[in-house]
């Protein structure tokens, strides 16, 4: 279905089913604007021509004269008007999955949009086949139901086009079992190489890859979120299980206005931030991580794309065995720093010593003054271009990297650093 929230203190909300691991396509090489009349087309149909699947369907078709337009229509009206049915789902006690009881009712699992779809797609004079598998096991999955999935295959100019519709409408809340409504345009003729990420068919021609990868290949991939494929994220890292020796540094790549945190997990327990930094960098973003003992850890990454929105969403995780440990630990970083885009050269030690100078040098776009406040006294870094450097000699206590921004007199702060002996 959709994907997972976490609150800023990254509790994960569970919810049903993953997504993929790459970028958004542009299908066929078409920007996602071109689909708008098309899109606009299947949202306006009439009350009476959704009586019946030939009516419908023959609607649907006046949509384009590629069938890539109408297999777009199609998937536009369905995951449009079509919820997901929470109660089928949750009770395992299935209603008629149809096509046409899926239409009469408009609510269906799974099976009931995919067989909606080729039914529509057939009307529209589009070859299509429902794909049968199963999808990976969310991480913070923890009913235990079933992993089976039902999606589409579609023709399209002689060649074969994955969809996933239901995936495509939104989103269901494991905890509150509720169904959300969520246009997900990057479903409509996913990469094969992508959607093997989370979508495993019971025939491996389904999966369109030449050759095709194995089960155990597709679970040696990272674990995925919803919100991999909204917020483009590319990570340069594509094994889901990792080894290290000192420290772990992951690289990402993300569509603009996307910012992306991090969090480090043990035996099911989230540990203090100060053990990842997640900055901008001139690729992306990366990502560094300390861990305090050897052990096995989980990584997980969080992202959102709206300045304002009080939670980040789940992203990705990486399984880790760390060989060694430090007691080395960053400064902690606050969400201003994240969505400013800001950067940190140095110090990146979270304890500082007092009486003594420290340097600091960090990248802070479009701020007006940098200062550090430390036992009621401020130091002013100096500015060079958006790079903010200087000294300052630290008293025992906490000290705030913070800055100002045009059109604001508010001071925000960014890190904060530990001085002590």
């Amino acid at each position: 279905m959709g994907g997972q929230n976490v609150s800023p203190v990254r509790r994960i909300l569970a919810v049903v089913a993953l997504a993929l691991l790459m970028a958004a396509p542009e299908a066929l090489g078409r920007k996602p604007s071109a689909y708008l009349e098309v899109d606009r087309h299947a949202i306006a149909a009439p009350a009476s021509a959704e009586r019946s699947l030939d009516a419908l369907g023959a609607y649907l078709k006046k949509a384009g004269q590629s069938s890539e337009d109408r297999s777009r229509a199609v998937y536009r009206w369905i995951t449009e008007r079509i919820a997901y049915d929470t109660v089928s789902y949750f009770s395992g006690q299935y209603t008629d999955q149809s096509a046409e009881a899926v239409l009469k009712r408009r609510t269906g699992v799974c099976a009931g949009y995919a067989n909606l779809y080729e039914a529509l797609a057939s009307r529209c004079a589009v070859e299509t086949v429902v794909v049968s598998g199963e999808v990976r096991r969310d991480p913070e999955d923890t009913t235990n139901l079933p992993l089976g999935h039902a999606w589409n295959a579609v023709k399209i100019q002689g060649r074969w086009y994955l969809l996933d519709s239901t995936w495509g409408s939104g989103y269901v809340d494991y905890q509150s079992r509720r169904f959300t409504r969520k246009f997900n345009p990057y479903y409509f003729l996913v990469p094969p190489d992508q959607l093997i990420y989370s979508h495993f068919p019971e025939e491996k021609t389904w999966q369109l890859l030449s050759p095709p990868r194995s089960r155990a290949q597709v679970d040696s991939l990272p674990r995925v979120g919803s919100a991999c494929f909204r917020f483009d994220i590319r990570p340069r890292e594509s094994r889901g299980t990792l080894k290290t020796d000192q420290g772990l540094k992951l690289k990402f790549r993300a569509a603009s206005g996307v910012s992306l945190m991090a969090g480090l997990y043990r035996n099911g327990k989230e540990l203090p931030d100060s053990h990842c930094l997640a900055q901008v960098d001139k690729d992306g973003w990366a990502v560094d991580v300390l861990f305090p003992a050897p052990g096995r850890y989980k990584v997980a990454i969080f992202g959102k794309d709206d300045p304002f929105a009080e939670r980040f969403n789940y992203v990705m995780e990486y399984r880790v065995e760390a060989r060694r440990g430090t007691t080395q630990q960053f400064p902690e970083i606050s969400s201003t720093f994240l969505e400013r885009k800001a950067m940190l050269d140095y110090p990146r030690t979270l304890a500082l010593p007092p009486g003594k100078k420290s340097a600091f040098s960090v990248y802070v776009p479009a701020a007006s003054e940098v200062q550090i406040i430390n036992g009621g006294k401020w130091h002013p870094l100096s500015r060079q271009g958006q790079w903010f450097r200087g000294q300052a000699a630290l008293e025992t206590g906490e000290a705030k990297v913070s800055a100002r921004f045009p059109g604001n007199d508010q001071y925000w702060t960014l890190l904060r650093y530990r001085v002590s002996e």
